[in-house]
């Protein structure tokens, strides 16, 4: 009788246990949401891995398509300690928005990554850039809404963290570790910024 007591008496034990496990196992897991960090990148990889090894104090002027367009397209930093430039970098962050440098006949700007991710695509122009105000927090979506910016070119960023046109082979070279994109992509016969956009957009949400 004692020996049936104890084989029932451990038999509940190990139910409690199970039970108390799968209570653990259900409890949701949160994720925090990247912080960017405030700073200049010295390179792609420091952009890649969200830690900007120059720290220097500085204020962001932000640029934006026109007053009647208030997306940020570029903009200019101003060290608070001195009125000189960082040498060597490749981009850097204001702590909400990532702005890469390039430039062709008027010299380095700094050019906004219009989402997030590895293989992000900003919108260039050659001209100087009148529209200026508070930088605001950009927010990603896979739903393209509006139009692009009239006159501005669709540049991307790709695989070696260098500013590219988006032409279909470059937009292979990205799309290449994602074969249901790539498929699709394959049967796009005329490229606008529009498809690039909606592309770069789509496997940049894959990379979360």
């Amino acid at each position: 009788m004692k020996l049936i007591f104890t084989a029932c008496f451990l038999f509940l034990l190990f139910l409690q246990s199970e039970a108390q496990t799968d209570s653990v196992q259900m409890i949701p897991v949160q994720v925090d949401t990247l912080q960017l960090k405030k700073g200049f990148y010295t390179s792609y990889e420091e952009y890649m891995s969200n830690s900007p090894s120059i720290t220097l104090a500085f204020e962001t002027d932000v640029y934006r398509v026109s007053k009647n367009d208030s997306t940020i397209v570029s903009a200019k930093y101003h060290l608070l300690d001195s009125s000189g430039k960082v040498k060597g970098i490749w981009g850097f962050c204001d702590g909400e928005n990532v702005f890469v440098k390039y430039g062709r006949i008027l010299g380095h700007q700094f050019w906004k990554l219009q989402c997030p991710g590895p293989n992000p695509y900003l919108f260039f122009k050659d001209k100087m850039l009148v529209a200026v105000g508070p930088p605001v927090m950009a927010l990603a979506t896979l739903a393209i809404t509006a139009s692009l910016p009239p006159s501005y070119e669709v540049l991307l960023i790709n695989k070696s963290g260098k500013v590219k046109n988006p032409t279909k082979k470059n937009m292979r070279s990205i799309l290449a570790d994602t074969p249901e994109l790539l498929t699709a992509f394959k049967n796009i016969k005329v490229l606008y910024d529009t498809m690039v956009v909606k592309y770069l957009k789509l496997y940049n949400e894959t990379k979360k």
